[in-house]
């Protein structure tokens, strides 16, 4: 067989998806992201199964944002990566297990979570919210629906948890590919306290939806049934 036969690339969409993101075109990560990233979301799910982590495993939005940590590795290697050798996230196993373990660690993220209340000096006054989030109140006005939901999300989470769950569903509905990474810039965090402080959010308010027949309506909301 010659060397330019067992060359051709194993999968010639995936070699076309990873051509293009060695070029620079970033809309191709998209693409790489829903052919493939049911295939890379497996990895990361195995990775995180041999750490013992069941909590992160049965965490949705954990997964997720570990998923797109993965994506981002994978397109980080484009330039180096050979059509007609292992699969991209195979061939970037190691990097992915290392962005894996640093989001979910030694179950530091509550610590570090906590660290940071602590060490948040007050301030006087209420603490100005984004214009974004300030336009989500305004709406609240004339939408009682969205009123109800942001009373009980303030009844179960902090202000700054508040903030922090607002803007990261802002984030998703904007289609941002990485909304956890976004919005711990916003907000001074960084991506797994993102993700964990929605994930926390989203539990408690579901627990208390379901033990508040008055609060029956937000069943079906979206950040309470999963929606993005």
């Amino acid at each position: 067989m010659s060397t330019d036969t067992t060359r051709r690339p194993a999968d010639p969409d995936l070699a076309e998806i990873m051509s293009r993101l060695a070029e620079g075109d970033m809309q191709a990560m998209g693409d790489l992201a829903d052919t493939y990233g049911h295939r890379i979301r497996g990895v990361v799910r195995r990775i995180v199964r041999k750490t013992g982590r069941r909590d992160v495993l049965d965490d949705r939005d954990e997964i997720d944002g570990l998923t797109i940590d993965a994506i981002l590795i994978v397109v980080g290697y484009a330039g180096t990566w050979k059509p007609w050798g292992a699969l991209p996230w195979t061939w970037a196993y190691k990097a992915i297990e290392e962005v894996v373990w640093s989001g979910i660690g030694h179950r530091v993220t509550e610590l570090e979570e906590w660290h940071q209340v602590s060490e948040r000096t007050p301030v006087a006054g209420p603490v100005p919210r984004s214009p974004r989030i300030a336009d989500l109140y305004r709406m609240a006005e004339s939408r009682p629906e969205l009123a109800l939901f942001l009373s009980v999300l303030e009844g179960e989470a902090s202000e700054r948890d508040v903030e922090v769950v607002l803007e990261f569903e802002l984030q998703k509905a904007d289609g941002v590919r990485a909304p956890s990474a976004t919005t711990a810039v916003l907000t001074g965090l960084n991506p797994p306290n993102v993700r964990k402080i929605a994930s926390r959010t989203r539990k408690k308010m579901i627990k208390r939806v379901a033990s508040d027949q008055a609060l029956a309506v937000l069943a079906g909301f979206w950040f309470l049934s999963g929606g993005a």
